[in-house]
């Protein structure tokens, strides 16, 4: 029977010991990673030329002590020098949106999903376009929050409790009761902007200020979008 000890010295080369020949083998750069390949040994020999094709790879990876950068829910100095108190109030703010963004990205691209009826392509259209406004929101408000140094909220657990906009939850609606449900949500959101927008501005950051004012504009258009497809006579056979 042919055994196998596997033993990592100093300088980090791992060392593959057996009753057959010693062979040594050096990390795969830039990977921590090492790879002891086991073959076989057929009529009990154990001369190079008995052994076959690899039936075995062995990974060992090496512990790699991780290094947190920074700490979810904390603020630091930044580069753009807004007072850190002041920016704690604005990364508070932030990530409410940025969780409310999230929650209405994957909201419109359920509804571009499953959408059906007669004006079903057109809307399939409009909702990938308002999900992928969404998104390009939501990556500017998290390049936001970093720029004023705080952590952008990635948990999907996070999203929820921070978000002021509900998850609609799994079940498929008819495409009114959809639609209906977007505007409740670009409401909702519109209305967290606009006051977090105000209070930024009275903080000081005006540049985050005008990045609020200008994602406004935009969720406005599409809530006035969503309502003009409301009041479409066909969405009542939907």
């Amino acid at each position: 029977m042919t055994a196998f000890t596997l033993n990592v010295t100093a300088d980090r080369t791992v060392q593959l010991s057996s009753n057959l020949p010693e062979r040594m083998l050096t990390p795969c750069e830039g990977k921590g990673i090492y790879t002891v390949v086991r073959r076989r040994v057929t009529g009990g020999s154990s001369t190079p030329s008995t052994l076959k094709r690899p039936s075995l790879v062995i990974r060992e990876r090496m512990s790699q002590q991780r290094q947190v950068r920074q700490q979810a829910g904390t603020v630091e100095a930044n580069a753009v020098r807004l007072d850190v108190e002041k920016a704690e109030q604005v990364v508070e703010a932030l990530n409410a949106d940025l969780a409310a963004t999230s929650v209405l990205y994957h909201q419109l691209r359920k509804h571009r999903w499953c959408v059906a009826g007669p004006q079903s392509r057109e809307l399939q259209h409009f909702l990938a376009d308002a999900a992928e406004d969404a998104e390009r929101h939501a990556d500017a408000l998290a390049r936001r929050i970093g720029a004023v140094g705080g952590v952008p909220l990635s948990d999907p657990a996070a999203f929820e409790r921070h978000s002021p906009i509900p998850f609609e939850g799994e079940n498929v609606y008819d495409a009114r009761t959809s639609l209906e449900n977007d505007l409740e949500a670009y409401g909702d959101l519109i209305e967290s902007v606009s006051s977090h927008l105000e209070l930024v501005e009275s903080l000081g950051d005006h540049a985050t200020g005008h990045l609020l004012r200008e994602q406004l504009v935009e969720l406005e258009a599409r809530a006035d979008a969503i309502d003009a497809f409301l009041g479409h006579d066909s969405l009542t056979l939907w």
